[in-house]
């Protein structure tokens, strides 16, 4: 029981499952007289009642409509996008440019990054000299 709990838990908060509104309820009581709860599975006598008469919780619908639009979500998101041609230039240009600003601040920096091999050590070392000279001047 624990699962399904969960995975209705999980249908509504992705929206495949939602309350119904009072004239969804009115529409369903003119075609079916009663209907299972989906919480506690007990049976639910929609001309007398509008929510489970034993825990509570309201009439729900798994939404055929909201699958349907996360269908169409996740197709399009599959789709393939065309790459940029200029790219790996402008990716080359920001790395150099990232390299000329390190060197212009700190030249230990980068060649504590590059022997060490740890970036957070070399950074601390940038940032205790940056604090080491700005306090000297």
């Amino acid at each position: 029981m624990g699962t399904s709990s969960g995975f209705l838990d999980f249908l509504k908060e992705k929206n495949f499952i939602h309350p119904l509104s009072p004239r969804e309820v009115q529409q369903l009581r003119e075609s079916v007289h009663t209907v299972n709860c989906s919480s506690c599975g007990a049976s639910i006598d929609l001309p007398n009642n509008s929510a489970c008469p034993f825990c509570k919780s309201p009439i729900t619908m798994l939404d055929l409509n909201e699958q349907r639009q996360m269908l169409e979500q996740l197709k399009q998101a599959a789709e393939p996008k065309s790459v940029d041609p200029t790219l790996p230039l402008i990716l080359a240009l920001a790395k150099a440019h990232t390299e000329q600003l390190f060197r212009e601040h700190d030249d230990d920096w980068w060649q504590d990054a590059r022997s060490s091999g740890d970036l957070v050590q070399a950074g601390r070392n940038a940032v205790a000299r940056w604090l080491a000279n700005s306090f000297v001047k």
